[in-house]
């Protein structure tokens, strides 16, 4: 009864990219959000972007200041997308606040995405600070829509190519847009062309510019941290690390393409769990069997004991024939179902990684049996 995904589910259709402000316009103007006063953090990139947005909104609460984060997507419960002054906003409040919201903008048919970025901003207006995730892009994404103190890129690499370009300047131009409405930008880019564009890009609009360059994965992301906390004054707290994180149950790290998992298994060290369950999205097969390789070389490093590549059913995951394919090539054991319920019965000390989606469906269905 009070389940806001079932909610979701019986309003709004799957999550797809619908860009354009005309909605939210209305939605807001009705809401009567004609601007945000708050101090505004927006990040973006291929990859990097949550663990950044999670570890800025950590260094706030470090220097206890209200705080609101958005992120996306979710992993077992929408309610994850909303946290407030270090914690999930409570399902029941939750769903209150989509029936308030539902119940004054019903008529203008927001995205899936949009409704959910409406009530946050909704909640979140009287914070001192909000740190919002961009979806996917930048420029047309929900996240643009007010001003920010703040805008991050975190990388530039290939992925959603049918809607930002193959290339990487056609990427660029997607994310780097959503700058135009703030004051500083920082990004963490290696190539010399996307920087010296983004210089050229600040200089004509006015805004701050500092790049991040020839650091390691960790100290790039303590850098950018470090930025945003000294031009709010803030105090800074180094040992914050958001790269891996758990549930009851399981730790897990998410790697949704190849850029992901070469910086995940970079920084692989053998205290982590020693049982590694993979799976992934849909993408082209050689990217797929790529990221299975660089997987692998964890277990023939010896920094892993045991490595599984698996399939759920969701309408987002890779095809399974696909997946077994490349197991039977890259000699990676792969489990059906019930061979991931006897592993799960047996043993413990567990990792997932692979696809958001993959990490949260396997979260849901076995963390209350494991």
């Amino acid at each position: 009864m009070y389940c806001p995904n079932n909610w979701l589910e019986q309003n709004y259709p799957p999550e797809r990219f619908t860009p354009g402000f005309s909605r939210l316009e209305k939605a807001f103007d009705i809401l009567e959000i004609k601007e945000l006063h708050n101090k505004v953090i927006t990040i973006g990139g291929t990859n990097g972007k949550g663990t950044v947005a999670r570890s800025i909104y950590q260094q706030i609460l470090y220097n206890h200041k209200r705080v609101a984060l958005f992120t996306s997507p979710h992993l077992e419960c929408v309610s994850q997308r909303f946290s407030f002054n270090g914690e999930d906003i409570d399902k029941i409040e939750l769903l209150d606040l989509f029936r308030f919201i539902e119940s004054k903008i019903f008529h203008i048919k927001l995205s899936f995405y949009e409704f959910l970025y409406v009530c946050f901003l909704y909640k979140a207006r009287n914070y001192e600070f909000i740190i919002q995730e961009v979806g996917l892009g930048g420029r047309l994404d929900a996240t643009n829509f007010f001003k920010s103190d703040i805008n991050i890129v975190t990388s530039i690499g290939r992925d959603h190519i049918e809607l930002l370009g193959n290339s990487f300047k056609s990427i660029l131009l997607e994310k780097i847009a959503m700058a135009k409405k703030s004051k500083f930008l920082l990004t963490s880019f290696y190539l010399d062309y996307l920087i010296q564009y983004s210089k050229s890009f600040s200089c004509t609009h006015n805004i701050s510019y500092t790049n991040f360059k020839d650091k390691n994965y960790l100290e790039t992301n303590l850098c950018l941290i470090k930025a945003v906390a000294d031009y709010y004054n803030l105090s800074f707290n180094k040992s914050i690390d958001n790269h891996f994180s758990e549930n009851k149950t399981f730790t897990y790290s998410l790697c949704h393409n190849l850029s992901a998992v070469r910086n995940l298994v970079g920084l692989w060290v053998s205290k982590l769990p020693k049982i590694l369950i993979i799976s992934y999205s849909h993408r082209d097969i050689k990217e797929l069997e790529y990221m299975s390789k660089l997987f692998l070389s964890l277990k023939q490093n010896e920094l892993i004991d045991e490595l599984y590549l698996t399939h759920i059913d969701q309408f987002k995951a890779a095809d399974k024939d696909v997946l077994i394919k490349i197991s039977k090539k890259l000699e990676i054991e792969f489990l059906n179902s019930k061979e991931l319920d006897e592993l799960l019965s047996k043993k413990k000390n567990i990792h997932l990684s692979g696809s958001n989606y993959f990490v949260g469906k396997f979260i849901t269905k076995y963390s209350t049996i494991c």
